[in-house]
């Protein structure tokens, strides 16, 4: 088997096991927990995860919060419409974005931003300039100072493509995590919808210590792959950060020989790539574009939390890096098998450690 050739991470996925709409009780999607070994373990549901997790294992949850970040603009040379995706902050007043058709943008171009609600437009105060180009989007800028606070005062919420559909006020309150906290993501770490805060409590009511790291999610993690040899595809940077408190609980657990489990794919990345970077866990704030693809010596990260993702996509490399490409094959099977739904609000998966 060629683990690096793209067309050995295709699967068709019937159109209703994608989950279009989240479940209200976050903690009643299925789960199903599985090992490095090729083992089924259990079929159950999340809200049971608690009887899979050890006593001081710890749990690494990411806290970055979803922008809307999703704006809409009326272009001055033609009067069309485009949406532009704000990806990051550059600097004040200065951000990354993503728009259809980039080569059509021209330098100094002008875009006039207007808040869209259904089919009515209404004009507001600001503007865009198109200033260049990168590999990774358009860089623009905004003709007055402006933050992710007034940014989400006129934009909508990013959610996947492939649920079909605008965002409604159901996605406000749950393509959000119950512990979100930080401004800077443009799409959800999907792991940890599926946390409650009861269910959080009832972690460490078992001795099991959860800590919180930052990622914020970027349009990178979820880019198709366009190569056929995987090693040649790249992923763009995303920012992280690492406070006092977490890396010391991180490093405390791995000292004991005890378990670090990563809630989602996000969480993981961000402590695989600080290691990889700096050869170890610190206090840190850094960018990373770490590509987790099967082959890769894992030095932090037990066990992962983490939904069923997208064919052809880095995410699916990575969870085949971390429990066997043969063993994720016949996990996902089983999954389509026995009515699991899957992406974004779809159900889980517990590698164990």
């Amino acid at each position: 088997m060629d683990y690096y050739k793209l067309e050995n991470y295709d699967f068709p996925i019937p159109e209703d096991r994608i989950r279009r709409y989240p479940l209200k009780d976050r903690e009643s999607s299925k789960l199903l927990i599985v090992d490095k070994k090729g083992n089924i373990i259990s079929d159950t549901y999340f809200n049971k995860i608690i009887d899979y997790i050890d006593p001081e294992s710890l749990v690494v949850f990411n806290d970055s919060k979803v922008i809307k970040s999703r704006i809409f603009g009326i272009r001055e040379k033609n009067k069309k419409l485009v949406e532009i995706l704000i990806i990051k902050k550059i600097k004040t007043n200065l951000y990354l974005s993503l728009v259809k058709n980039q080569k059509s943008f021209k330098e100094g171009e002008k875009i006039f931003i207007i808040k869209k609600e259904e089919d009515t437009f209404d004009e507001i105060e600001y503007n865009l300039i198109v200033e260049g180009k990168e590999k990774e989007g358009l860089v623009v800028s905004f003709n007055k100072d402006i933050d992710f606070d007034t940014i989400e005062s006129f934009g909508k919420l990013p959610i996947p493509p492939y649920l079909k559909r605008e965002a409604e006020k159901i996605d406000e309150l749950y393509y959000q995590n119950v512990f979100s906290k930080k401004k800077g993501s443009v799409a959800s770490p999907t792991a940890g919808l599926h946390f409650t805060e009861d269910l959080i409590l009832k972690l460490k009511e078992k001795n099991i210590d959860i800590t919180y790291i930052t990622l914020h999610v970027g349009w990178g993690t979820f880019a198709p792959i366009r190569t056929d040899d995987v090693r040649n595809h790249n992923i763009h940077k995303e920012w992280y950060s690492i406070d006092e408190e977490a890396a010391k609980k991180i490093n405390e657990t791995k000292a004991k020989k005890r378990k670090i489990i990563a809630c989602g794919t996000t969480s993981l990345r961000t402590l695989e790539g600080c290691f990889q970077d700096h050869g170890k866990i610190d206090k840190i704030e850094d960018e990373t574009s770490i590509f987790i693809y099967p082959d890769f010596d894992f030095k932090v990260v037990d066990g992962l939390i983490t939904n069923f993702h997208t064919p052809k996509s880095s995410l699916l490399l990575l969870v085949s890096a971390f429990a066997g490409y043969e063993n994720i094959k016949k996990y996902y099977n089983y999954a389509i098998e026995n009515n699991y739904m899957f992406f974004s609000y779809g159900d889980a998966m517990f590698i164990v450690p």
